[in-house]
């Protein structure tokens, strides 16, 4: 089973946040859905409790909440998620974290790596080794002023 743990900062009135929501929800659409775990610093987000609200395609918990789904046993605070069998995971703005039950993994998924979405890889490509390049040069000269 799939187990994603975001926070409340997807459900900011910000372009940010509705495109990195957009992106989580596509990336499920994508990869499976399942329960959704929300640490909420506070619980009064209009865009959040409408969220939940229109949400049908399973489990959201929002924080503080001690679960046991399907024998996926957890503690979700409002700054992390202590999730049994995982090392606790806390979220950072523009990422998220899916669990995988079954085997028994976790990582860490940023949606905010790559804004543009509308070019192809080789362009992205190109982009991130001009980065790299500039990256290096700027460590090549810092060498030579010491």
């Amino acid at each position: 089973m799939k187990v994603y743990y975001i926070d409340d900062s997807f459900f900011q009135t910000t372009d940010f946040a509705r495109e990195i929501l957009h992106r989580f929800e596509n990336y499920k659409l994508l990869h499976g859905n399942g329960p959704i775990l929300i640490s909420a610093a506070k619980q009064e987000n209009a865009v959040m409790q409408e969220y939940i609200r229109q949400y049908d395609e399973g489990i959201i918990l929002t924080s503080p909440a001690l679960f046991d789904m399907e024998g996926v046993r957890g503690n979700l605070h409002s700054t992390f998620l202590s999730l049994e069998g995982f090392a606790p995971m806390q979220t950072y703005s523009g990422s998220f974290v899916e669990y995988d039950t079954e085997t028994m993994c976790c990582k860490r998924i940023y949606l905010e790596m790559f804004i543009h979405h509308t070019q192809s890889d080789i362009d992205v490509m190109k982009q991130m080794l001009e980065m790299l390049d500039e990256q290096l040069a700027i460590g090549k000269h810092k060498q030579w002023l010491h």
